[in-house]
């Protein structure tokens, strides 16, 4: 019968998978410190907290860099991938399988084509309210204008 782990007394490797130091911080406070590559033995309720604010931290910063519209905190091969990285062990109990080269584009690609859908579905109603504030505005004009002339011919 294979071990399962218990988050409050096992202990599990944890990486620092980015290029920077990263601090696990739990209850405002840092529960462990990592230099950039650097691994340690740590409890897995501490790996598993720190493995997903370094995973989110890491998919922001990509995001940043290209640019692009990625949801960082939803479920998604990347976030599997990075998240093999940062703690194998876990990743090995819960049975994840890293994806290949070719489903990890595959995959990227469905999300990217989603997200282009979705900020083009966005984009139409944002069209039709600036068609709308436009119209506005010439009315606006057209009032100003009005009231301008009513006022001339007061004096």
């Amino acid at each position: 019968m294979e071990k399962k782990l218990r988050p409050e007394m096992d202990t599990t490797t944890f990486k620092n998978i980015d290029n920077e130091p990263y601090d696990i911080i739990i209850n405002n406070e840092v529960a462990r410190h990592f230099e950039a590559g650097e691994e340690q033995i740590v409890p897995v309720f501490v790996a598993k907290v720190g493995a997903k604010h370094l995973v989110d931290k890491l998919l922001f910063k990509k995001k940043k860099k290209e640019g692009k519209r990625l949801m960082v905190n939803q479920p998604s091969p990347l976030r599997n991938e990075l998240t093999a990285q940062i703690v194998p062990e876990i990743a090995t109990e819960i049975e994840y399988k890293p994806l290949t080269e070719e489903e990890y584009r595959e995959e990227m690609n469905k999300r990217m084509s989603a997200t282009e859908d979705l900020i083009k579905g966005l984009g139409g109603k944002i069209e039709e309210k600036d068609k709308k504030l436009e119209k506005q505005s010439e009315e606006i004009k057209k009032l100003k204008e009005e009231i301008k002339k009513g006022r001339e011919q007061t004096k």
